[in-house]
């Protein structure tokens, strides 16, 4: 691991932020000292007439003022050099539009309340610094990365989250979840500013989705902040999301219900993902937003691919940390394991009841002849086995509903299922698709079963099917 960090903090000569370069420059070194615990070296260098060489062993930090983005302005060359991949930190508000803000993320050292700027004050404590103190220390692992820093966290390095923009109301708790997720090496989007009114808006957003394996919505009080205008963040990203997983080729599994199935190597796909829709369970809505939340638990278009969960943030941030491990783990085994491979076929075996002497001698073949064979036992609560159930019918190669009574309620919400297995997130359809009954069916099924093999267990093309798994 590399022993020395050199961080190079550039302002302008003559700037009025001077002296706050040199507070922030102590401070950082201060933070990253903390986390790391080997050499830090952070220079501050005021900018006369030209950047300096860039040293690409070294971490760039540019603190943007007002009298930065006039030494940029009349610096047409600085955008072809290493500068630009550097760390954006604006100290205090600007007062003039500029080019930069929208191209580069930046951490803000200021705070804006009620239309109010509140700079960081080095010398005080408080709630409102202790805000500004987390982004130091945000700053301070953005800053490790650079020289791959890994800490005793552990660490999903390759995994991506999508944690959606939302009001300011939730700000604070976007900025504890990034923290985490950033310390485990995750990478996080949107890792530019977006352009709400751009025309391009939908393409950008599916662009980050198509780089995700999780995303993440977090709705506050509010539809919309006043700074926004008439522009609703979290429900525009929670539609674009909706209508992206709707149309891809991803497939959507929640990883915590299908937990089970991942640690026993039955996905062959890396382009997995799932979306989680969270609240606090201490949100006191207004009246457009609390509108809003009532159509997402009725509207199961709303939250395609997703789940919402109302918990407090330290048990919700537990939740995405498991996932992520589960999606870890996943991906280690796919690296590792030819698990393409013919022969590993999952098999989804639905029955009303898996004590059947038949059943038990078809799931045995089955796996004997290599397949990965599931079924749904009566261990959980009713919750739990629906979410394995959806999940089973989104993954699986073939699925074998097994008929051994005379339930006709229960082989129609079966058959139902099976059709309604895209709106769960499946996005190819099953190789087979058998049935298997003990008894004749009602003309009634007719339409329902057109692409299914049905084979009775009385008539000779039961033992014919039985056969050729033996002889497989």
């Amino acid at each position: 691991m590399q022993k020395l960090l050199n961080i190079d903090i550039y302002s302008v000569q003559n700037d009025s932020i001077g002296s706050w370069g040199d507070n922030f420059s102590y401070y950082l070194r201060f933070v990253i000292l903390r986390i790391w615990r080997n050499e830090v070296v952070v220079n501050h260098i005021r900018i006369i007439d030209s950047l300096p060489e860039h040293n690409p062993q070294h971490v760039s930090i540019i603190l943007l003022s007002d009298a930065m983005v006039k030494f940029l302005d009349r610096k047409d060359d600085w955008m072809s050099t290493a500068y630009v991949d550097g760390i954006w930190v604006i100290p205090l508000p600007l007062k003039t539009n500029n080019k930069y803000t929208d191209a580069f993320f930046a951490y803000e050292f200021y705070q804006t309340i009620e239309n109010q700027f509140i700079e960081f004050d080095f010398t005080k404590s408080g709630t409102i610094n202790s805000t500004f103190w987390l982004r130091f220390i945000d700053l301070a692992y953005h800053v490790l990365t650079y020289i791959k820093y890994e800490d005793a966290a552990e660490i999903f390095k390759g995994l991506t989250v999508y944690l959606a923009e939302t009001t300011d109301d939730q700000t604070s708790n976007r900025e504890i979840l990034k923290r985490e997720l950033l310390r485990r090496g995750v990478n996080i989007l949107p890792d530019k500013p977006i352009d709400w009114e751009s025309a391009k808006l939908q393409h950008q957003l599916y662009a980050y989705f198509e780089q995700t394996n999780l995303v993440i919505h977090i709705l506050g009080e509010k539809t919309r902040d006043i700074s926004d205008g008439d522009i609703r963040k979290i429900e525009i990203q929670n539609k674009y999301a909706a209508d992206y997983f709707r149309a891809s080729k991803k497939q959507i599994l929640n990883p915590i219900a299908a937990n089970h199935l991942f640690q026993l190597q039955t996905v062959r796909n890396l382009n997995i993902a799932y979306r989680f829709v969270w609240l606090s369970p201490d949100l006191e809505p207004n009246e457009d937003q609390g509108y809003f939340i009532e159509n997402l638990r009725r509207d199961a278009d709303l939250l395609y691919g997703a789940e919402l969960i109302q918990t407090p943030l330290e048990i919700f941030k537990s939740i995405v940390i498991s996932s992520l491990q589960i999606f870890n783990n996943l991906f280690k085994d796919l690296n590792t394991n030819d698990l393409a491979n013919d022969k590993n076929k999952l098999v989804y075996f639905i029955a009303d009841s898996l004590v059947d002497a038949n059943l038990e001698e078809l799931i045995s073949l089955h796996k004997t002849s290599g397949y990965i064979v599931r079924t749904i036992d009566n261990d959980g609560t009713q919750a739990e086995k629906l979410d394995m159930h959806r999940n089973l019918l989104i993954m699986c190669d073939i699925v074998v509903l097994y008929h051994n009574n005379d339930n006709s309620a229960w082989l129609d919400s079966k058959l139902k299922d099976i059709m309604k297995s895209k709106g769960f997130g499946r996005n190819k359809p099953f190789e087979r698709k058998i049935l298997i009954s003990n008894s004749s069916l009602d003309d009634l099924y007719t339409d329902s079963l057109e692409d299914f093999e049905i084979i009775y267990t009385e008539y000779p093309d039961y033992k014919l099917f039985i056969n050729d798994l033996m002889n497989n």
